[in-house]
């Protein structure tokens, strides 16, 4: 038996079979890490990346760039249900010509105006900072420059800027946002 196999074998009689289907090995490096099966949902709706989560104790801050381009951004960072977060973003971005922060711009013009329902976010502005759980569409919340949130259910933090599903073509530039847990 080689040093994989032991390792696996070990691995699942710790954590019992009944958690088998939803845990998948991913060689790293030197060793191996597990990934949850929300993963591979994020894979198949355009996650970049699961990256390294990071649960906060309080008190703890991490960290994640918010590129403008993709339409779902992985931080990594994990957030609990009942667990209350501070979100903080810097930074600007490029929605086409329109440069703005993570709190957005108001549609300027009556195209814009008409098309503010085919946003992701149909009633966050423009290019706000956007914030779901696990890449899941019905936990939107809206982080802009900062918020402070209870979270309602627990998931790995993924954002992206406020626009067209089919826009991010002409998007640029970048946020970065602080997440800090408070509670």
């Amino acid at each position: 038996m080689g040093l994989r196999e032991g390792l696996r074998g070990n691995l699942f009689a710790r954590i019992g079979a009944s958690s088998l289907a939803t845990l998948a090995f991913k060689r790293r490096c030197a060793g191996f890490r597990l990934i949850p099966s929300y993963w591979y949902e994020s894979v198949a709706l355009g996650v970049e990346s699961l990256g390294d989560t990071s649960m906060l104790r309080i008190g703890e801050f991490a960290e994640a760039t918010i590129e403008a381009k993709r339409k779902w951004n992985d931080t990594g960072i994990e957030l609990v249900s009942g667990h209350e977060y501070l979100f903080k973003a810097t930074g600007r971005w490029t929605d086409w010509g329109t440069v703005c922060d993570a709190d957005g711009y108001a549609s300027p013009n009556l195209t814009l105006q008409a098309a503010e329902w085919l946003r992701r976010s149909p009633r966050s502005r423009w290019f706000a900072l956007i914030g779901a759980l696990d890449a899941n569409k019905l936990t939107h919340f809206e982080i802009g420059r900062s918020r402070s949130l209870i979270m309602p259910a627990s998931g790995i933090l993924t954002c992206f800027a406020n626009d067209v599903a089919w826009m991010y073509w002409n998007n640029s530039g970048s946020v970065h946002l602080y997440v800090t847990r408070t509670y």
